[in-house]
C-alpha cells in the first residue's frame, strides 16, 4: 500500500480498487481481475508471477530487545511470543529450524492477523515473527529490533496472479510489472 502512489504517478489514468481478504478469490465467479496470493505459485488456470519468497524474522521493541540481550546467558527471554491465528505455524517453523526462542516455558499472545501481531510488537507486547517485507522500514528507523542475524527463508512466497485470458490483460501486465519492481528489495538471491 505505501508504494501505490508510485504506480498512480506512472499510470494516472488507471483506476485501482483494492479489496483485502485472507481467502483466495475465485476469478471465475467473483469480479476480480488480479490478486496477490500466498503459496508455492502453482494454481491451476492462473498465471502466477513471483513477487518475493517469504521470510520469517523475530522482532521486538528496543526495550524488549534490550531485556532479551540482558537475559541471553540464561536462555530465557521473558517476553511473550506473539502469534497470528492466520499464520499459526510460523513459530513452529522457526523453532524447528532451531533458531532460538524455544527454551523454557513460553508465554503466548495470540491475535488474528499478522498486521495485529506487528501492532502488538510495536506496542511492546512481545516478540512477533514477521516477514521482512513488512518490517524492513520499522527496523531501519530503529522503532523495532530484529532479533536474529538473518531471516528464515520459506518455500512459500507472494505471487501476482490473474486469469491468463482476463479482460484488460495489457493493464494487468502494467500493474504486475510495477508490483515485481516494487517487490525487488524483498527478493533474496535464490528467489
Amino acid at each position: 500500500m505505501p508504494r501505490l502512489p508510485d504506480f498512480q504517478a506512472r499510470h494516472p489514468r488507471i483506476e485501482i480498487a483494492i479489496f483485502t481478504t485472507t481467502r483466495a478469490v475465485d476469478f471465475k465467479t467473483e469480479n476480480f481481475d488480479c490478486a496477490i496470493r500466498h503459496g508455492r505459485g502453482t494454481w491451476k488456470g492462473l498465471a502466477a508471477t513471483l513477487l518475493f519468497k517469504e521470510t520469517l524474522m523475530p522482532i521486538a521493541s528496543p526495550a524488549i530487545a534490550g531485556r532479551i540481550a540482558a537475559n541471553a546467558r540464561s536462555g530465557r527471554h521473558g517476553a511473550s511470543l506473539i502469534r497470528a491465528r492466520t499464520r499459526f505455524a510460523d513459530w513452529s517453523r522457526w523453532q524447528k529450524a532451531d533458531r532460538g526462542f524455544s527454551r523454557g516455558p513460553t508465554k503466548w499472545l495470540t491475535v488474528e492477523t499478522r498486521a495485529q501481531a506487528l501492532d502488538a510488537a510495536l506496542a511492546g507486547a512481545g516478540i512477533a515473527l514477521m516477514d521482512m517485507a513488512y518490517i524492513t522500514a520499522h527496523v531501519e528507523d530503529g522503532r523495532r529490533k530484529a532479533l536474529a542475524e538473518r531471516p528464515l527463508q520459506l518455500q512459500t512466497g507472494y505471487y501476482f496472479v490473474h486469469a491468463p485470458n482476463a479482460r484488460g490483460v495489457h493493464l494487468l501486465k502494467l500493474l504486475r510489472d510495477w508490483a515485481v519492481e516494487a517487490a525487488r528489495p524483498f527478493r533474496t538471491a535464490d528467489a
